[in-house]
């Protein structure tokens, strides 16, 4: 799913701007923690977070040259074991 995502620019304890954003939300079948230690573990990390138990990739700091990477970092979640 497509969701809106946003960030805070700023440092230490009073982040001052928001930025808007888009991501995909998902829930994967073996839980959003293993999900994200699979993606983290790979040679080339995709780092995303959990937010309401789904595992969201905010897409602002992905590089559309990295679209491929991306989705195969992302095709062994969804492949049947």
């Amino acid at each position: 799913e497509v969701v809106d995502t946003e960030a805070l620019a700023g440092g230490g304890t009073l982040p001052l701007d928001a930025i808007a954003s888009a991501g995909v939300a998902f829930l994967p079948a073996d839980g959003a923690t293993a999900a994200l230690a699979r993606l983290r573990a790979t040679a080339q990390p995709l780092i995303a977070r959990i937010h309401d138990a789904r595992v969201v990739i905010d897409l602002r700091t992905i590089d559309p040259a990295d679209d491929a990477r991306v989705a195969g970092a992302l095709a062994p979640l969804f492949t049947a074991n």
